[in-house]
């Protein structure tokens, strides 16, 4: 961490976790504290409630609100099936 300019290094072995039920993996993440935005140009894979996705770099913008995957990228979506409340 340099605290002068905000900018934390993570290397070898990345997971990140959201209380949502979201995990990335990824090599490295370099991350800008003070303009709230991430990036790796290595892969990543993540996969949560929604399916997996498995991509050469990212990058995290708008304080978190965007997630740009590069590719070539792949992506699953997984299948729910939605049931209504009978109670």
């Amino acid at each position: 961490l340099d605290i002068k300019t905000g900018h934390l290094t993570l290397n070898g072995a990345v997971t990140t976790y959201h209380d949502s039920g979201y995990e990335i993996r990824l090599e490295d993440l370099q991350i800008d504290l003070k303009q709230k935005t991430a990036v790796t140009q290595h892969q990543v894979k993540a996969q949560g409630p929604l399916g997996t996705i498995t991509a050469q770099n990212m990058a995290v913008s708008e304080q978190g609100d965007i997630v740009t995957f590069g590719g070539p990228a792949t992506m699953i979506f997984f299948r729910f099936s939605a049931q209504k409340d009978r109670g």
